[in-house]
């Protein structure tokens, strides 16, 4: 009598070639994860001020009346265009409060020198023609090096792009 051989089963070098293949896809998985975690801010943030500029864009269209957003490092707020001023509108709504940004995200414009300008920051207009000022604005989460750029058209257009310093797409 010879030896007798189940053929039904998994070798043991099949059961660990399954469980490393498993294993690495799970890591990629959670690694994934992980980025998403970190970008998370940036796209909640920019999103919300993408609402916004359309909003106010809108606004002023329907209004017939100059609106802007005013921009600061940490915060944007809406204001509309009164007797050649630039002021709070008065709409009763709370849509064009002022938002006040996380704490690790940080807004900037284009200075137009290839900068960023930190500083003191010009309103963005929205016209009623449905134009706007052409404008780069950068939201930095300073925790993660991740950012949003967000790309005002003259036509009133907004394009985002996402990206980690360094120039890495994400």
């Amino acid at each position: 009598m010879g030896v007798h051989r189940l053929e039904g089963g998994f070798t043991l070098i099949e059961l660990l070639v399954a469980m490393t293949i498993i294993g690495i896809m799970a890591a990629t998985a959670v690694l994934s994860l992980a980025l998403v975690a970190e970008d998370r801010l940036v796209r909640q943030e920019s999103s919300r001020l993408v609402r916004v500029m359309t909003l106010v864009s809108d606004a002023a269209v329907f209004s017939l009346r100059p609106m802007a957003l005013q921009p600061q490092r940490q915060a944007y707020r809406v204001v509309e265009r009164n007797n050649g001023e630039w002021q709070l509108p008065v709409s009763g709504t709370t849509l064009f409060d002022e938002h006040r940004l996380h704490p690790s995200v940080r807004l900037s414009l284009a200075d137009g020198n290839g900068g960023w300008n930190d500083g003191p920051m010009p309103a963005i207009a929205f016209l009623p023609e449905g134009t706007a000022d052409p404008t780069l604005i950068r939201l930095l989460d300073a925790d993660t090096g991740r950012h949003a750029m967000l790309s005002v058209a003259a036509t009133g257009e907004i394009a985002v792009s996402f990206e980690q310093v360094g120039g890495r797409e994400l």
